[in-house]
């Protein structure tokens, strides 16, 4: 019983059942009490691995229902919410790249202007301060 095959569960139901019938027929011919009571003892193993094989059989066919029925139904569902969350980042970023660019845009410019000014400003301290020294110093002499 490696596989969830229902060919493979009915088979051990049938080796088993076979065997059982089997074990039957011999205890009838045997007289050794002490090999009567090992093959009784036989026999209720088989019908307890008989019985842990059809709860098996009925696990799988559980979860397979579970699978079929829920959980591929889920990933439908997800893979269906997944594309139009997607779809909707995609056409946010359409809607908001070309205002994103024209900011950029705008924003180099300003800097632009505003290194320019800066630049403007210390080209004029550079020159009136040690103009303004020297004046100073020519006063106190």
């Amino acid at each position: 019983m490696q596989s969830n095959k229902k060919a493979a569960l009915v088979r051990v139901d049938k080796e088993f059942t076979s065997l059982e019938i089997e074990l039957n027929n011999i205890q009838c011919s045997i007289q050794n009490l002490i090999r009567v009571a090992q093959l009784k003892e036989s026999v209720l193993i088989i019908g307890e691995y008989k019985k842990d094989s059809k709860r098996i059989e009925n696990t799988i066919r559980e979860r397979n229902l579970v699978i079929s029925k829920d959980l591929n139904v889920l990933g439908e569902e997800i893979v269906i919410l997944t594309k139009i969350v997607k779809l909707s980042i995609k056409k946010d970023q359409d809607r908001i790249a070309p205002e994103v660019a024209e900011l950029n845009k705008s924003i180099q410019t300003e800097i632009s202007f505003v290194s320019i000014i800066i630049l403007i400003i210390l080209v004029l301290l550079s020159i009136n301060i040690p103009k303004s020294i020297i004046s100073s110093i020519h006063k106190f002499q």
